[in-house]
């Protein structure tokens, strides 16, 4: 019995989802490093490296829209992944606190000694990041923290995980 097309596209879309977001990054860092090329910037591509926050904020924009299209075409909404429960807020609000307060001097304690170990100087990959832009471009590079949480981990928790268990049937291996 043969597979359908839109059966094939089906399963096809959590591995396509699964790298998705690598290709956007590479794709918005070139469109910007082509925008900078064109407006006569010599290093264009060093120069774009400045403009991450944009890249990354355009490229969560795409995998948002995506997610909201693949779920419509399941039949249902993407927003419901995103459920407030009144009823657990405080308990979830300790946990958050008690998970950062245990996570922060674990996350933070080997920073500068990898940072020197890999650079020479710990501030080397601090200045590398965060360079100077525009202040309109510094306003702007706000949008990216605020939509990570809706394109991140959905597209690869709630979207990619599930439906590679399934075709895998394996939860290890997904």
């Amino acid at each position: 019995m043969p597979i359908s097309q839109s059966a094939t596209t089906a399963v096809s879309h959590p591995w396509l989802m699964l790298i998705s977001r690598s290709v956007l990054f590479m794709l918005f860092q070139a469109l910007i490093a082509l925008i900078l090329f064109a407006t006569g910037t010599i290093s264009a591509w060093d120069e774009s490296a400045r403009w991450w926050t944009f890249m990354a904020f355009l490229a969560n924009f795409v995998s948002i829209y995506l997610l909201v299209r693949l779920y419509s075409v399941e039949g249902k909404r993407f927003f419901d992944l995103f459920k407030f429960s009144r009823a657990e807020w405080k308990k979830d609000l300790l946990w958050f606190i008690v998970f950062s307060i245990v996570a922060m001097p674990i996350v933070g304690a080997p920073r500068e000694p990898l940072a020197a170990a890999i650079f020479g100087d710990a501030m080397i990959a601090t200045n590398m990041l965060f360079r100077p832009l525009p202040t309109w471009a510094f306003v702007l590079s706000f949008l990216f923290p605020l939509t990570i949480a809706f394109a991140e981990l959905p597209t690869y928790f709630a979207y990619c995980l599930p439906r590679l268990e399934a075709q895998l049937k394996n939860g290890w291996l997904a």
